[in-house]
């Protein structure tokens, strides 16, 4: 899996790259501001775009509404050292496929956030409970087969990893 990591901390760019870069994912590019990601993502074309939340004095909120309306970008993945409850209520409104904290950051996270991608459901061994406004990415609503990853996905983040909690913020 190709991924772009876009955070304005240069010594989180080096570890997150190493990382992942160890286990599996191929980093094919790093950015640290808004700029920088959109030309590194039009470019680079990841499988992936890893962005934080708080890109200094830029808001990787924005940052993901302005990949997404390019149509042409990877999906999105937020990323913060901050809990996923400071931030529900914006990342559940985000385009972004989810949520990770940093600490829990691996190949294995990020592969169950894009699990549920393209409407192939099953494979990602997530369904959608009655009502869901977001199938295949809510974790908070979603129902895990036998099949699919022993970590499950909660809205709460014990596995650090929800797809679009649907939870009240602060």
């Amino acid at each position: 899996m190709r991924c772009l990591v876009v955070d304005d901390y240069a010594p989180f760019l080096e570890a997150a790259s190493s990382l992942l870069q160890l286990q599996g994912i191929a980093v094919v590019g790093v950015a640290t501001t808004s700029a920088e990601a959109l030309r590194r993502a039009e470019e680079l074309r990841p499988e992936v775009v890893l962005v934080d939340i708080n890109l200094g004095a830029e808001s990787g909120f924005e940052l993901a509404e302005q990949l997404h309306r390019d149509g042409r970008s990877a999906p999105v993945i937020l990323i913060s050292t901050h809990a996923e409850q400071d931030f529900a209520d914006m990342i559940a409104a985000s385009p972004a496929v989810g949520f990770l904290c940093k600490s829990a950051l691996s190949p294995g996270a990020i592969r169950d956030l894009l699990g549920g991608r393209d409407g192939d459901d099953a494979a990602g061994g997530v369904f959608p409970a009655a009502g869901c406004t977001h199938p295949g990415r809510c974790s908070s609503c979603a129902h895990r087969s036998a099949q699919s990853s022993a970590r499950p996905a909660t809205a709460s983040g014990h596995d650090g990893a929800s797809a679009r909690p649907n939870m009240a913020g602060p």
